[in-house]
């Protein structure tokens, strides 16, 4: 599977200041990815529209300046099934299950759900990176993030 990893900032970044494939080789490669690599011009337009898509009207888009306009948006489908997932769990939640090991996949589901660690990732300046789902959580409607580089994974 393939996804997408967006260098972002708070201000605009310079293409000279963009990062490569190569900066993922020291800890995203090996845990989240198989690879990365470097996308065309094209390949970037189109993965930064598909950012702006999935949020459902959470975001707009401005050339490389990104909007958050109603950050909820983003998760209401997520939302709906992390509690499809929460009640599904409940109806089988004993003491036996919860002492052995046979929660172990419902609890992996609730957390993909809430975070997903094969979705879509930014990263900054620093070399921290995140999932988009932990990155946008922090932000505030009305905020504005910029995108630099876009790196595409498989994992």
């Amino acid at each position: 599977m393939h996804s997408r990893i967006f260098q972002v900032s708070e201000e605009p970044i310079s293409k000279s200041d963009w990062v490569d494939e190569s900066y993922f080789y020291d800890g995203f490669v090996g845990r989240y990815a198989d690879y990365t690599a470097d996308v065309s011009d094209n390949e970037r337009e189109g993965s930064i529209q598909w950012l702006v898509d999935i949020s459902n009207g959470g975001f707009e888009r401005e050339g490389d300046a990104i909007t958050v306009v109603d950050k909820k948006k983003l998760f209401e489908k997520d939302f709906e099934n992390y509690r499809g997932h929460l009640e599904e769990i409940q109806s089988k939640l004993s003491l036996d299950s919860f002492s052995d090991n046979s929660m172990e996949m419902d609890m992996f589901r609730l957390q993909s759900v809430y975070d997903d660690e094969g979705g879509m990732y930014v990263c900054d300046n620093d070399g921290y990176y995140e999932t988009l789902g932990h990155y946008v959580r922090r932000l505030h409607d009305g905020e504005t993030f910029y995108i630099g580089a876009v790196i595409d994974y498989h994992m």
